[in-house]
């Protein structure tokens, strides 16, 4: 697996991660 995709992969966890702990809406994140 790359490493470019491996740091994507963190990433989205990450985001999804803040997503259900600040309870923010999907419209908000994609701003």
């Amino acid at each position: 697996m790359s490493q470019a995709r491996t740091n994507a992969r963190k990433t989205v966890v990450q985001a999804l991660y803040q997503w259900q702990m600040t309870g923010v809406s999907v419209i908000e994140i994609e701003r």
